[in-house]
């Protein structure tokens, strides 16, 4: 297959956001995982807040003339294809960090700064692994509660303690 691709960068308000090619073998990787993600349920929203939101991707594939639009963020993938929308769950957000990284690559040095800035701050680490990737949301949950109760009963023991 032959892939014509961009990534457009949700980063901006009022002014355009930076775009990248992606290579074909990305094109085709970036199918592949997709289309082995669980699929959402539920309405989830699309990520707003100001900043880095996530990231549109058009694919036009030939000889077959298809269209692949899509976007992710926020550890979800939000697919149009022929008039319906569907939504998938990117866990681990894999697809995202790896739309990220090929905007790293570009030779756009300015690009490459600021897609580097954003993977940071996700917490993506250099050699591409998220730092929580292997928790699953439930395991995050159970990490979190156990994280409060921790705390409070530590502000517990110090408050007896000082009686």
């Amino acid at each position: 297959m032959i892939f014509s691709a961009v990534v457009e960068l949700d980063v901006y308000s009022g002014q355009a956001n930076p775009r990248w090619k992606l290579d074909d073998k990305i094109c085709q990787d970036v199918l592949e995982e997709i289309s082995h993600l669980a699929t959402e349920s539920t309405k989830v929203p699309k990520p707003v807040p100001l900043g880095y939101r996530g990231l549109s991707v058009l694919m036009d594939i030939a000889p077959s003339g298809e269209r692949e639009e899509f976007y992710v963020g926020g550890g979800y993938v939000f697919l149009r294809h022929e008039g319906t929308e569907s939504v998938r769950i990117d866990d681990n957000r894999r697809i995202e960090q790896k739309l990220l990284a090929s905007g790293r690559r570009t030779p756009d040095k300015k690009l490459g700064a600021l897609v580097s800035q954003i993977l940071q701050t996700l917490g993506f680490q250099g050699a591409g692994i998220l730092r929580n990737a292997m928790l699953t949301r439930f395991q995050q949950l159970i990490v979190a509660i156990a994280s409060v109760m921790f705390a409070l009963s530590r502000s517990l023991n110090s408050l007896f303690s000082a009686s």
